[in-house]
């Protein structure tokens, strides 16, 4: 089992350009990152924001392949792609996926 950090995630609303915290003690998921960082858009408008299409975002989100349901291995520059499009920080988002100690 991965180590427990205790991480704050932090997204900007797409409506409302207002940053909204939340406080976990547990590590997320890439996928469930992902939905938080989407946040009130609709997987069509993020996946045109983000530069991928919106069946292999929601494949991404839901972290399964399409064809046999196993867990689905997503490219680190996939993964770095849509944080510098959304603008969240790619460093917090392996922080918060449990990739990275936050004290080093």
């Amino acid at each position: 089992m991965p180590p427990v950090f205790y991480c704050e995630l932090v997204y900007r609303d797409s409506k409302t350009h207002f940053f909204t915290s939340f406080h976990y003690n547990f590590i997320m998921s890439y996928g469930e990152i992902i939905k938080q960082i989407r946040g009130q858009m609709t997987l069509r408008e993020f996946s045109k924001q983000v530069g991928i299409s919106h069946s292999h975002l929601s494949r991404i989100e839901n972290e399964k392949t399409s064809r046999n349901n196993k867990k689905l291995k997503v490219s680190i520059d996939v993964l770095k792609q849509i944080c510098d499009r959304a603008e969240y920080p790619f460093k917090d988002f392996l922080i918060e996926a449990g990739y990275l100690n936050p004290n080093e």
